[in-house]
């Protein structure tokens, strides 16, 4: 089965299991990509927010996007997505696709989803 992994801790720390060293403007270009930002923002600790065992307080779109930005933070040379946008609406899907085609010259990237 493929389900998202999320740590008990912040979004930030989440984010940074992808890169450690990961900067401020990495951690948030990476939320960009994965068109999180506005989700992230109306959380109270923003970054900071304290996510529940895997994730629990997320909504699936909002795991599976925590996880592409953890991915593409850590800016990898091969980015394999297998129907990462399953939980999204198709408004936010487009948002992804297109973000992550400007990140294509970064990334060879190979999914199953990403029809554009």
């Amino acid at each position: 089965p493929q389900s998202t992994f999320l740590f008990s801790e912040t979004i930030e720390n989440n984010l940074k299991f992808g890169k450690e060293d990961a900067s401020n403007s990495e951690i948030k270009e990476s939320i960009k990509i994965a068109d999180l930002t506005d989700d992230i923002n109306l959380f109270k600790d923003k970054y900071n927010t304290l996510l529940g065992e895997r994730g629990v307080n997320l909504s699936g779109g909002q795991k599976q996007r925590l996880a592409i930005a953890r991915a593409v933070i850590k800016k990898p040379k091969i980015l394999i997505l297998d129907d990462s946008l399953s939980a999204v609406d198709t408004q936010t899907e487009e948002n992804i696709i297109s973000n992550i085609n400007r990140i294509k010259a970064e990334s060879s990237i190979i999914t199953t989803s990403l029809s554009k």
